[in-house]
C-alpha cells in the first residue's frame, strides 16, 4: 500500500513547481488499487492553499478539480489508533507529518513523498 503526502497534491497544481510532473503522475497513480490519499492530506492542503492567499472561489475551483481525481474511496480516514501514534509522534514532528507517519505505520504503506521528517520514519519513496 502507499499513502500520497500533501506535497504531491501541491505540486500537482502548482505547474512552476519542480516536482509538478512527478507529483501530477502520482496523483493519478490513485486509479491503482493499492494507493490512497490519508484524509489529513487533502486538510493541510487546504490550509496550504489558505496560507498562500487562495480566495474562497480559488479553493473551490481547486477542489472541484481534483474531485475528479481523487474518488471518494481512495481517501482514507484518519482512526483513533492512527490518532493515539500521531499524539505520541507529534513531539518529534509536526502535527499533520505526524498523522501521515502514523496512518503509513498503522497500514505498513510506503509514503509518497519528498518530506524528510517522514522518510526517516517509515518506508517512502519519490
Amino acid at each position: 500500500m502507499k499513502l500520497l503526502d500533501t506535497v504531491v497534491l501541491i505540486g500537482a497544481i502548482r505547474e512552476n513547481d519542480r516536482h509538478h510532473k512527478k507529483a501530477f503522475e502520482h496523483l493519478k497513480s490513485l486509479e491503482r488499487q493499492d494507493v490512497y490519499l490519508p484524509s489529513t492530506a487533502l486538510l493541510e492542503f487546504d490550509l496550504e492553499l489558505k496560507a498562500h492567499g487562495y480566495t474562497i472561489e480559488e479553493r473551490i475551483a481547486t477542489f472541484e478539480d481534483l474531485a475528479a481525481l481523487i474518488p471518494p474511496e481512495k481517501v482514507l480516514p484518519l482512526t483513533p489508533t492512527s490518532l493515539r501514534e500521531a499524539c505520541r509522534l507529534e513531539s518529534e514532528m509536526s502535527y499533520f507529518d505526524a498523522m501521515i507517519v502514523a496512518l503509513a505505520r498503522e497500514h505498513d504503506a510506503a509514503v509518497v513523498t519528498t518530506d524528510r521528517e517522514i522518510r526517516k520514519r517509515v518506508k517512502w519513496e519519490w
